[in-house]
């Protein structure tokens, strides 16, 4: 979800200024000096009567051209007009005459943040602290020019003395959460947002940004109420509509997001961002036509977003429609060239290319066909992809999976097998019954019966690995689904045992890091008659894993043809031939569970039962 934007102060003019509700009736008597003149100008200013008083400052400077308090305010008036670059003049010669004015140097920070030029808003609000150092407009507004920046940490300093000068203002805690947030210090973020609250109820860009963060901490419930209640405040806020629609994408509600969505496009119908989340709703529902005309609509109001580029690219992608989805991702990365995920994404693409070229010469039985599309095919390219991601982060659970898929394409299978080295890096455990329960058995079943129940549960869920079954999702969210507390917590366990057993190793890649902190993203799958998982790999996570509950007669039957049985290492569409390396297969049993890199493609090998197969899987995703 998105964040709101920081609440910046609004320039100030000096003097008393009329009150909001004030008539805007100009005063009557006319001005008998130069000091009587300003007067009446800062009435007219204050009361929001800007042409008026525009006329009394030229005036003034007509009869005293440096006069700094009639520069300073008709330069405020140009910030208040978009007139940025003729507020900075009119103020640096404000300050030029008189540079100890701290209202003027923070007003001039205002319309320098206006045209980007950050660094020089910073230091003109340092000129105005060191001038009044209990300013907390301008100490504010300077850790959100910090931020910015990208100085989070600094930001974050400004906010605290801005607080420190009055532990009471709303929109101080509100900033702050900001840059906690943008630092990945979500339980901050949350607690500065609910003190913003906290002092004004009414405050609905911090419930907003709440929201968000809540969000991000996959608290969605919380997150939805939170976005409701801002929305109490400001029902038109398109922001809002859209972050909640995000929310409701996540819970898997998708009419409902997608009703958020049209909603706000209701509101702002050139909202690119709106119409982006849309496409990606569509796309979720398999309309992929659909999804393909939001996206382009998003890039008919911004051609440079390079999400909606990103995300056209993956829906085109799931399309077949190559060489359209590859031209996708290289305008995303000609907008953010170092953009590590569409570098995997565009080498996933030519993965397929190559595998659909040495597929064909197979079906052909060509094989001197064979070699001249193996030596056509962007192998080399793919390859490139994934170690540019490789050079800056080592363990990158995408690239690692791309890098294998073109060394395989490449036939460099010694280099695919050190990289794969399945005995060593998956781990079986087999669960015990719980208490509680007769056996396992009984627990199983008393999951099962949970999934089935659920309203929420999606059959065959567009774009999933899964082919002729159902999904419930969430299943980790313990007060929704307190029945699977046993099994998450076995989870765990294998999880620390899995630690234990391959320790931080810098010789080979995926053991480079270990990461402290993770969360487990947990679901369902129930597969009847006929069904399987496509190959794939999760590549959110660092470990993914299998726990099997409920399995039909043939899995559990030794078979030349393994039906049923998991299969590691497979890329998607890389069909059975005489060169293919060993591939990685374990049978399943009710009550084991299997855990793996996530950058391992694995698949289940298709199989005919009048059985149910139910398994629950998780992915153990890194936190920042």
């Amino acid at each position: 979800a998105g964040l709101m934007s920081k609440r910046r102060k609004k320039p100030k003019h000096g003097g008393t200024g009329a009150s909001k509700g004030a008539s805007k009736q100009a005063p009557a008597s006319p001005p008998q000096s130069i000091q009587q003149a300003l007067d009446l100008a800062k009435q007219h200013h204050g009361a929001g009567r800007l042409s008026q008083a525009e006329a009394i400052y030229l005036k003034v400077l007509r009869d005293e051209p440096e006069h700094p308090a009639a520069l300073h305010l008709l330069g405020v008036i140009g910030h208040q007009t978009g007139k940025q670059d003729r507020a900075v003049e009119l103020i640096s010669k404000a300050l030029a005459v008189n540079p100890d004015d701290p209202l003027a140097n923070y007003n001039l920070g205002l319309a320098l943040g206006a045209l980007g030029r950050l660094e020089d808003a910073v230091a003109s609000y340092g000129r105005a602290l060191a001038i009044k150092p209990d300013y907390i407009e301008a100490e504010s507004n300077r850790g959100n020019a910090l931020q910015e920046l990208g100085r989070l940490d600094d930001a974050v300093q400004s906010h605290q003395k801005a607080l420190a000068l009055n532990p009471d203002h709303a929109e101080a805690h509100y900033n702050l959460g900001n840059a906690l947030r943008h630092l990945g210090r979500l339980d901050d973020a949350d607690a500065s947002y609910r003190k913003a609250i906290e002092l004004k109820p009414d405050f609905a860009e911090a419930l907003n940004n709440l929201g968000s963060v809540l969000q991000d901490m996959e608290k969605l419930d919380e997150a939805e109420q939170c976005f409701h209640r801002s929305l109490d405040h400001n029902p038109n806020s398109s922001e809002t509509l859209v972050n909640l629609g995000n929310t409701f994408l996540k819970l898997a509600r998708r009419d409902d997001a997608v009703g958020c969505y049209h909603e706000a496009l209701s509101i702002k119908p050139d909202f690119a961002k709106a119409h982006n989340c849309l496409g990606n709703a569509l796309k979720e529902m398999g309309r992929l036509e659909d999804a393909v005309a939001t996206y382009g609509k998003a890039l008919s109001i911004d051609p440079d977003y390079a999400e909606a580029h990103i995300n056209l690219g993956s829906v085109l992608h799931s399309m077949e429609r190559l060489e359209e989805a590859a031209g996708s991702f290289r305008r995303g990365l000609d907008l953010e060239p170092e953009n590590d995920d569409t570098l995997v994404k565009l080498g996933n693409v030519l993965r397929d290319v190559g595998f659909n070229r040495l597929n064909a010469a197979e079906a052909d039985g060509d094989a001197a066909g064979h070699d001249e599309d193996a030596a056509e095919a962007p192998w080399d390219e793919a390859l490139s992809c994934a170690d540019r991601v490789l050079s800056r982060e080592p363990a990158n659970t995408a690239a690692l999976g791309l890098k294998t898929a073109a060394l395989i394409g490449l036939d460099r299978h010694q280099e695919w097998e050190r990289l794969s080295d399945f005995d060593n890096l998956i781990q079986l455990q087999t669960m015990t019954a719980p208490d509680g329960y007769a056996d396992l058995t009984a627990f199983n079943e008393a999951m099962l019966k949970h999934c089935l129940d659920e309203p929420t549960m999606i059959e065959q869920p567009y774009e999933q690995s899964l082919s002729g079954g159902k999904r419930i999702y969430n299943l980790h969210n313990l007060t929704r689904n307190p029945i699977y507390r046993p099994l998450l917590e076995f989870m765990d366990d294998a999880i620390e045992r899995y630690r234990a057993g391959h320790p931080v190793d810098s010789s080979h890649p995926f053991l480079t890091r270990s990461p402290e902190r993770l969360e487990k993203d947990v679901w369902g799958s129930i597969l009847e008659g006929e069904g399987y998982l496509r190959s794939h790999n999760h590549p959110e996570g660092w470990l993914s894993g299998v726990y099997y509950a409920k399995l039909p007669d043939v899995i559990e039957t030794q078979d030349g043809d393994h039906e049923g049985w998991i299969e590691f290492g497979r890329p998607p569409n890389h069909a059975a031939n005489p060169d293919e390396p060993d591939f990685h297969l374990l049978q399943p049993k009710e009550g084991l569970m299997i855990l793996w890199p996530s950058y391992y493609f694995h698949r289940t090998v298709p199989f005919e039962s009048p059985g149910i197969r139910f398994s629950i899987s998780v992915d153990i995703i890194p936190l920042a």
